[in-house]
């Protein structure tokens, strides 16, 4: 009988929620033309036609982010052997408040260091890129990054 092997990742797999203790978690669904939504990525929160929706971070809505969407558990039917991602029209979890692992694209975070995100592509920085990049008040890193580029991020306050 084949089996599998899962892999060790030190501080958890993107959008895996950590450290469970005061988390917000709301369900919120994905708009009807929004592009997958991978676990771990930054979501933003956006009008369409009348309902409040979430879609991946862009230079249009970055000042919109409200959270990270969480790890789901999906069967293979759900996902359809491609990448684990919530779809269009999908409720997705997002994390308002608390821990959670996240992929870190550029920098070595260190414990309490400042969250930036890319407004162009979502993607999880240590620093500002001039006007290309959101400061996220109330995210830090809660240590430095494993093997596999993923860092936890603590969100200490909600952002809607």
């Amino acid at each position: 009988m084949a089996g599998k092997v899962l892999l060790w990742a030190e501080n958890g797999y993107p959008g895996t929620v950590s450290r469970s203790i005061d988390d917000i978690i709301e369900s919120i669904a994905s708009g009807e033309s929004s592009d997958a939504i991978a676990f771990g990525a930054p979501v933003a929160l956006v009008q369409s036609n009348g309902k409040a929706t979430v879609k991946n971070v862009t230079a249009d809505n970055s000042s919109a982010i409200i959270g990270i969407a969480v790890r789901t558990i999906k069967t293979e039917e759900t996902y359809g052997g491609g990448d684990p991602v919530y779809k269009a029209k999908e409720m997705v979890d997002v994390l308002k408040r608390g821990s959670i692992a996240v992929e870190v694209s550029n920098g070595s975070p260190v414990a309490g260091g400042t969250v930036h995100i890319v407004k162009a592509t979502g993607a999880i920085r240590t620093s500002a890129d001039s006007s290309n990049t959101v400061e996220m008040t109330g995210w830090k890193f809660k240590g430095p990054k494993d093997a596999n580029g993923v860092a936890e991020i603590v969100l200490t306050e909600r952002k809607y």
